[in-house]
């Protein structure tokens, strides 16, 4: 088949291999099991790869789910909700459903299970959309926080619980719409060995390579990187000339607050940064043209992977409420075991 030859441009989009689209829709996704002759006579090197990939992809998917969901149940008990708060739950479903839709295509891939036309056109839509969502929910947070910063009289009236709500409602909305074209570009095939593989549709190729690589990459990780720079810089240049009003109390909140999601936000650019520079710097190589370009694959791939399983962990280093709340979550729940023991 055409898709499974060994033209240069068939890897297609490098933005997708590293940002959960192309990594899970080309031999990537495949774990090169039959993808040109090339491939199989390194098959046994590849297969103990890709099962290490796959093996650290699940444990970043199992630490996430349980991080997220944790993070999730903490930030409701706080009292009030505030738009931060509510950015923090959003972005803890984005991410648990991000890992989440990624291993089981991965893991059905791997194990060569039949999917169909359907699941080869669903499977790099959510891949697509739920990193951007949550990347841009990130892009959001850190908004709220250099608002708050620059204009703390603002805040207070522009940052809601509505506005919030209607803003992510329209991230959501926009690149649910932007990436269904996943939902035409797609299909299933597969090769002598009877092993399927999730490929775009070869009258797309100029398309993709021309047109929505750059796309693509555009809104996953180039704006959202220039913006958290951007955001980040002038937060820390403002933090250091303010004064907020309000009392001492509510001052030192907002700063925490500020340090733990300016703490996500540039988490965010430190493990996306090298995936950014991967695909920009060897786009137009072939995937296979040196073993070194596996492996840098795999590692920008693994830190991509990280963005959305270590919030908890930076929610708990830098966040002293959410540290409290989090302890004092941990005691009532014991209370009642220790109170039938008596």
């Amino acid at each position: 088949m055409s898709q499974h030859s060994d033209d240069p441009d068939g890897n297609v989009s490098l933005w997708m291999s590293n940002y959960h689209s192309y990594q899970d829709s080309t031999s990537q996704s495949g774990f090169t099991r039959g993808y040109s002759d090339q491939a199989s006579t390194i098959f046994p090197v590849e297969y103990y790869k890709d099962s290490f990939y796959l093996w650290i992809l699940t444990s970043v998917t199992i630490v996430g789910f349980l991080g997220n969901t944790v993070s999730i149940v903490t930030i409701v008990r706080l009292h009030p909700v505030t738009s931060s708060s509510l950015c923090i739950i959003f972005l803890a479903l984005a991410d648990t459903l991000s890992l989440l839709s990624k291993t089981a295509y991965m893991q059905l891939s791997f194990h060569n299970v039949n999917i169909g036309h359907s699941g080869c056109k669903i499977f790099p839509y959510l891949m697509n959309t739920l990193p951007m969502i949550a990347n841009w929910i990130i892009v959001v947070m850190t908004t709220e926080r250099f608002v708050a910063t620059w204009y703390p009289l603002w805040i207070y009236k522009i940052s809601t619980l509505r506005t919030t709500s209607m803003v992510t409602f329209g991230i959501v909305m926009f690149f649910l719409a932007i990436n269904s074209v996943h939902l035409i570009l797609f299909e299933q095939v597969s090769d002598s060995r009877s092993r399927y593989y999730c490929l775009p549709h070869q009258d797309f190729k100029h398309f993709i390579v021309k047109i929505w690589f750059w796309t693509e990459g555009s809104f996953a990780v180039i704006l959202p990187c220039i913006s958290l720079i951007a955001l980040n810089s002038l937060i820390v240049i403002g933090a250091r000339k303010s004064c907020q009003p309000g009392s001492v109390q509510k001052r030192k909140q907002q700063v925490q607050l500020t340090a733990m999601l300016v703490t996500v936000s540039a988490m965010f650019i430190l493990l996306t940064i090298p995936g950014v520079i991967f695909s920009i710097v060897i786009g137009k190589w072939h995937y296979y043209a040196s073993p070194d370009l596996k492996n840098a694959s795999t590692t920008v791939r693994i830190l991509s992977d990280l963005n959305h399983s270590i919030n908890f962990f930076l929610y708990f280093l830098t966040g002293r409420r959410f540290r409290r709340h989090l302890f004092l979550a941990n005691l009532e729940s014991q209370r009642p075991r220790r109170a039938q023991s008596v």
